[in-house]
This record gives structure tokens, C-alpha cells and sequence, in this order.
């Protein structure tokens, strides 16, 4: 029997990083509240040909939005504010229409004179 059957080849770069290391976790973001603000850093990850900042739990949780929800994005100066879009179910708006059309209608034909 020679001597390179009797020893086991070393294992590829690739098996060797699959077993012998655990895959680096990213850590976890850190929230501090500052102001009755939830702050933290985000990175700016490449997604396709845009950028997107991902928000986790704690951060949806706090502004009350799920994936798929509309937000609102202001830049100006340097600085980014995103807000959750709240929209007026219809029924509600078509009764406050209704209230406005009934308290002001006659103002609001004058002016479109």
C-alpha cells in the first residue's frame, strides 16, 4: 500500500470553509432611543441597479409598516425622512367629502366662477 492511500487527501478550500468555520454572523443592529427617537446605522445594500436600506423588525414594528407598504421619501439638505403613507379607508372619505361638500359647497362654487 503506498503511503498516499494510507493518508487522507486534505480537504478542497471550498469543503474545508464549509465545515471547519462557522459562517461570521453579522451583528445584530443596535437601537439606541435618543429623544423618544429609535436610531441606529444601516448600510446601503446594491440591489440590481438600485440601493435599498433594509429595515428590520424592531424598526417596522415601531413605524407601524409591513413589507409592501407605501412610504413617503423626502431628501433635501443632505438628509433622507421616510414616513408611512396613511390613507383614509373609502368609506370614511366619501362622509367626510360629504360633510365638506354639505358645509362649504356653495364657497367652493363661487370660486370655481
Amino acid at each position: 500500500m503506498s503511503i498516499a492511500k494510507k493518508h487522507k487527501r486534505a480537504p478542497s478550500r471550498k469543503t474545508a470553509s464549509k465545515r471547519g468555520r462557522a459562517k461570521a454572523k453579522t451583528p445584530e443592529p443596535r437601537y439606541q432611543l435618543i429623544g423618544g427617537k429609535l436610531v441606529t446605522m444601516k448600510r446601503i445594500c446594491k440591489v440590481g441597479n438600485s440601493a435599498a436600506i433594509l429595515l428590520d423588525k424592531p424598526a417596522l414594528d415601531v413605524l407601524g409598516i409591513a413589507a409592501g407598504d407605501m412610504v413617503e421619501v423626502e431628501v433635501a439638505d443632505k438628509l433622507m425622512t421616510a414616513k408611512p403613507v396613511r390613507t383614509i379607508p373609502r368609506p370614511q372619505f366619501n362622509a367626510l367629502r360629504k360633510e365638506i361638500l354639505k358645509k362649504y359647497g356653495k364657497t367652493f362654487e363661487i370660486l370655481a366662477r
